[in-house]
């Protein structure tokens, strides 16, 4: 019986130890999507190259890929930390929200001290400038978690209730586009708020993208409850991408893959889809006994980079705004941005060396 049970934990520690390797190796490819997504602009304008027309549809999976990753760890980690061990998720989640929080007021202190730098003075929507971008969603995600936990665990099955508040969240965002006024004619932190509700990185449609994941890591996490793995979902996946991109022909809306600057909510299924695909493929190949060496070296990097990818998230994000303060107080551009990059790659090598011994034992 002893033989058992050891045989049995040993299965159950190795779906858990592989779905973890998995979910890291997708957090790894989104944020380094995101940080090309957000940096190649300016190389490929220095080379007259325009290239977004067509990568478009590819390249925009960045934003909401990476909300539906963080709600898939939100929904596999978190929530059945809140089960478990309620005082140690809450702490889990002010660690995160403290480094949002720090980001976007470093990012902030940047921008203002630019701002100065170069002699110009701030506007009446200085709180626009100065705050608005994608960590501010993450810090009211971050804020706002514990609620989301509270409404879902009043389910029997948390994954439907998810699905059914990602469906909520959507709506909502259609429904604050269609009856609230515009905030253009708002000023100040209120405009800052107006934004939250209704610009690309608003509440509703990236708590939408969110909740996708949250019902994906739910699912896996009841999956492995049961010494299973997540792995057999690739017609899944299939499917949902199938159908979002019907859904763009059915709403006449095709084109939009190629010129909106944000996504629908058919956008966001597909990509959810593109998510399920890639974690059965990550698990799949995790499980390999036998890896060649480079791919090995890459997959294994890629876990590493999403085991600190909320790092890389916040620091990616300071490095344009901290050359352009370095530019506005005589730095050569190409100095400015050299040093700007070079810190960020400083800050991120060193826990990826220490994450990569620790986890595979390789200096």
């Amino acid at each position: 019986m002893a033989q058992i049970l050891d045989r049995n934990n040993n299965s159950k520690s190795l779906v858990i130890s592989q779905t973890s390797e998995a979910v890291n190796v997708i957090r790894g490819i989104m944020v380094m999507t995101l940080i090309f997504v957000h940096w190649s602009p300016g190389v490929f304008e220095r080379l007259s190259i325009d290239y977004l027309y067509v990568t478009n549809p590819f390249f925009r999976i960045a934003t909401p890929g990476f909300a539906i990753i963080f709600g898939l760890a939100t929904g596999l980690y978190t929530f059945s930390k809140f089960k478990t061990d309620r005082q140690n998720a809450l702490l889990r989640v002010r660690a995160g929200l403290k480094m949002v929080l720090g980001g976007v007021l470093i990012l902030a202190t940047i921008k203002f001290l630019d701002v100065k730098a170069s002699g110009h003075s701030m506007d009446i929507n200085w709180p626009v400038n100065m705050f608005f971008s994608v960590l501010l969603y993450y810090v009211l995600a971050l804020s706002t978690m514990p609620i989301w936990y509270y409404f879902i665990a009043r389910f029997k099955y948390m994954e439907v209730a998810a699905i059914i508040g990602s469906m909520l969240f959507f709506a909502s965002a259609a429904l604050v586009h269609k009856l609230l006024p515009s905030s253009e004619g708002l000023i100040g932190f209120v405009r800052l708020g107006g934004l939250m509700l209704e610009a690309k990185y608003n509440y509703f449609s990236m708590s939408g993208s969110v909740f996708m994941g949250i019902a994906f890591g739910l699912y896996i996490k009841r999956l492995i409850e049961k010494e299973q793995k997540a792995d057999h979902l690739v017609i899944h996946g299939i499917f949902v991408i199938l159908m979002g991109i019907l859904a763009s022909f059915a709403l006449g809306e095709s084109e939009m893959w190629f010129t909106t600057d944000m996504t629908t909510v058919w956008m966001n299924m597909t990509y959810f889809g593109v998510i399920i695909l890639l974690f059965c493929f990550a698990l799949r190949y995790g499980s390999l006994s036998v890896k060649s060496p480079l791919n090995g070296f890459l997959f294994r990097m890629m876990s590493v980079f999403g085991s600190i990818s909320l790092r890389m998230f916040v620091g990616h994000g300071l490095v344009i705004p901290f050359k352009n303060l370095m530019v506005s107080v005589g730095i050569p551009y190409g100095l400015a941005l050299s040093i700007a990059m070079a810190l960020f790659v400083v800050a991120i090598a060193i826990p990826v060396k220490n994450n990569y011994k620790k986890y595979y034992g390789v200096n």
